[in-house]
């Protein structure tokens, strides 16, 4: 039985450490792993970098990989420097709030404690300029890519030098653009599930016309063909995706890639091994397997970066910060919000209503999410026990910002369908 279906057995964890050690397994980089080492501390940027280097003649990175590296890398920067800037405006904003919501009665009965207060927002003021200009703007100032020289980008140029795969041609894309339209119909990964999101997402690069929503099914294709023509045995996808597309999973983990790729790569290839592993599972195993220097802080961190960028609603939003200004609506009200400012002629925009079913999907996710959660509390203490709580702590958190930015731009829709029904 395991020879026909083989889909549906993944590696043993000896076959795992044995395909991290072997020198002839190929490392693959999804375009999420390279985007994530610009929402990160510089010394876990480098410990990676270190981890690359050292594998850099077993990495081998698809055209396409590049291609949206190359089309999101600014979008990342802007966005990671606006989110620590973000920091800034909403401590700022809580400290007016907090002196705001002071009992005015309290203050009139104490004579000197007004000047007491103020005196101490003046100093919590100086204290948070002190740690915007020591901690954030220089965060700000190591990453500010777009008005000085990309560093990160040289060196991520040197580790994939003869090490990237082949542009294709038109007639290869729109070939896959024909034959990823059957295989979305029957739910066959990579890329279904970013079907509707990335519907109206075209772009061209170099002569060929590229349509987004097939992005990962290009990628995945480009690996079969490499995978085919090098005669790989062992291949190791490095992704922090986390789409049904991609994995299978119970009980919100992840149990490995799904059984139409493992079936797919070992019909079209001579892989006999094939592994998907998240940056920290990938980080664990070099530690491990590699005797690879890095911190657990480090891999916690870019697990969360990573995941920030990976599952991003908008392109260029990955903001960690949220607060609603006057007139916006909190995000518990939502249901009522919807509600109370669309009628039925407004709810036909097509982009309002395809954010209000990707709320509702985010909204089952973070309950499953949140279940998890529970139910590792309760397990051991073990360290893997640990690490997958706090990888369920970071997806928690991942998607409720997804929810703020999906109200915000909700807001955006609202003010400009308003202003063109009231002229």
């Amino acid at each position: 039985m395991k020879e026909q279906f083989a889909g549906f057995y993944g590696p043993s964890e000896n076959e795992i450490d044995e395909a991290y050690k072997d020198p002839k397994t190929m490392f693959i980089f999804d375009t999420n792993i390279l985007l994530s080492l610009y929402r990160c501390e510089e010394t876990t940027r480098t410990q990676f970098l270190d981890v690359w280097r050292n594998l850099k003649d077993q990495v081998w990175i698809p055209f396409h990989v590049c291609l949206e590296y190359q089309r999101n890398r600014l979008i990342v920067i802007q966005s990671a420097r606006d989110s620590l800037k973000e920091v800034n405006k909403n401590l700022s904003n809580k400290i007016d709030k907090m002196f705001s919501e002071l009992n005015p009665d309290t203050l009139s009965r104490y004579s000197n404690l007004r000047d007491e207060l103020n005196n101490l927002k003046s100093l919590l003021k100086e204290n948070l300029n002190s740690f915007v200009t020591d901690k954030l703007e220089v965060r700000r100032s190591r990453i500010d890519y777009i008005n000085s020289h990309d560093e990160l980008r040289d060196i991520i140029d040197e580790l994939t030098t003869g090490r990237i795969g082949s542009e294709p041609t038109t007639e290869t894309i729109e070939a896959q653009n024909k034959s990823g339209l059957i295989r979305y119909k029957y739910r066959t990964g990579p890329g279904f599930a970013d079907a509707k999101s990335k519907q109206d997402d075209k772009f061209s690069f170099n002569g060929v016309n590229y349509d987004a929503q097939y992005s990962d099914y290009y990628i995945w294709m480009q690996i079969l063909k490499e995978v085919k023509e090098k005669n790989i045995k062992k291949v190791i996808y490095v992704t922090n995706d986390e789409k049904e597309d991609f994995f299978y999973k119970i009980n919100n983990k992840n149990r490995g890639p799904v059984e139409s790729l493992v079936t797919e790569i070992k019909r079209e290839t001579n892989a006999e091994i094939f592994l998907m592993h998240q940056i920290d599972s990938f980080l664990h195993h070099a530690v491990k397997s590699l005797d690879a220097k890095i911190d657990d802080s480090s891999i916690n961190e870019l697990a969360a970066s990573a995941a920030v960028g990976a599952e991003s609603v908008f392109s260029g939003l990955a903001s960690d910060m949220f607060s609603t200004a006057s007139g916006k609506v909190e995000l518990d009200s939502f249901p009522d919000f919807i509600n109370s400012i669309y009628d039925e002629s407004l709810i036909q925009n097509n982009e309002t209503k395809q954010l209000i079913i990707y709320y509702n999907q985010l909204n089952s996710e973070l309950a499953s999410v949140n279940e998890s959660i529970e139910q590792l509390l309760i397990e051991s203490s073990e360290k893997s026990t640990i690490f997958e709580k706090q990888r369920m702590i970071n997806k928690s958190s991942k998607y409720k910002n997804q929810r703020k930015l999906i109200v915000s731009q909700l807001n955006e829709i609202k003010m400009q369908l308003i202003n063109k029904r009231n002229k």
